[in-house]
């Protein structure tokens, strides 16, 4: 069973929605990170995210509200590096009757094209591949272990000094060590010298136009994403921020050569549904979201060989009363 050796950066899951009608505001990673994870940076030690959410329901009887704790926007990284919505919801156990009807059934099981999951609970979840590998996760963001087919496992700890991966045979596949804030900042593989991994503090803090109310906002905070990865070889990848919104803003490689990204918004691209607060009936809003409107490239570190620019539009909206979904989107590139 072989383990691939995989940093990537995903902007695409960095940031979402959260809130009620009329005080939507956006989620952001902004804090220290952890482990196998921060700033948009993922690395292919396989881990199950998700957020923590809860939903206002009405009392049957007129009383109060109740408040009802639920996990979901589960999210499976394989041994890949590849991400997989898992399209499941897992109740937070609160003793609470009328929040156990209201999440009766939960949404226990669910995947995609390449992965099925099952929750047993909060504490036992089970991810099988179309190759017949599971990943079984208690109460760490990474697995306990990972089975292929054939009975092969490799076993993750995970602890305040780094991970370590060892195959059945007990011998070392994978072993970090951690940084102050418990991020990677070495990655040794068995035969190479080590990956080092250097971090540094990003800020961020940006507000969007929004349907329902003045602003969707990310509070201003900072978090950490790598300033360079240098390699076994000592060449050294280096990466720079955009000081809006965190995201990855430059490449520059051992050559000299850079690929820059400039971020703008797709003017009222995405929608978010919520339940009313007092009915819990779905109420859609569409809103602005980061997006990359130019894209350069330069070979020699001076010249830009190439420049894109990109638009956005969103079409063929759809309205179900408080609901709303849009049907076509499209993507303009000049050079």
């Amino acid at each position: 069973m072989t383990f691939p050796l995989v940093i990537q950066y995903n902007s695409n899951g960095l940031f979402s929605v959260t809130g009620t009608p009329g005080a939507l505001n956006i989620a952001a990673p902004f804090g220290p990170g952890a482990y196998s994870s921060s700033g948009g940076w993922e690395y292919n030690l396989p881990q199950l995210t998700y957020s923590s959410l809860s939903t206002t329901i009405p009392d049957t009887a007129d009383g109060s509200p109740h408040t009802c704790n639920y996990n979901a926007n589960y999210l499976l990284s394989d041994l890949s590096g590849s991400s997989h919505p898992l399209h499941m919801a897992v109740p937070v156990p609160s003793g609470d009757p009328a929040c156990d009807v209201q999440f009766g059934p939960s949404i226990a099981s669910g995947g995609d094209d390449f992965v099925q999951a099952y929750a047993n609970g909060l504490s036992d979840f089970r991810v099988a591949d179309a190759d017949g590998t599971v990943y079984k996760f208690s109460s760490s963001s990474v697995p306990d272990y990972i089975e292929d087919r054939n009975g092969n496992k490799l076993l993750v700890t995970l602890n305040s000094s780094g991970a370590t991966v060892t195959d059945s045979a007990g011998r070392m596949v994978l072993s970090t060590g951690t940084n102050s804030n418990y991020l990677f900042n070495s990655m040794n593989v068995s035969g190479l010298a080590p990956i080092t991994i250097q971090w540094e503090t990003v800020s961020g803090g940006f507000c969007l136009q929004s349907e329902g109310q003045s602003g969707l906002c990310a509070a201003s905070g900072v978090m950490s994403a790598i300033q360079s990865i240098t390699l076994p070889n000592q060449t050294q990848y280096s990466f720079q921020y955009d000081p809006t919104t965190g995201l990855l803003s430059q490449i520059t490689y051992p050559s000299g050569g850079w690929v820059k990204y400039q971020w703008g918004t797709n003017p009222m691209g995405e929608v978010t549904t919520v339940p009313a607060l007092n009915t819990g009936d779905p109420m859609s809003y569409r809103h602005d979201w980061p997006a990359i409107v130019q894209r350069s490239v330069s070979f020699d570190g001076t010249n830009i060989a190439l420049q894109q620019n990109f638009e956005y539009s969103t079409g063929g909206w759809v309205y179900s009363q408080y609901t709303k979904a849009w049907t076509s989107k499209q993507t303009t590139v000049t050079s």
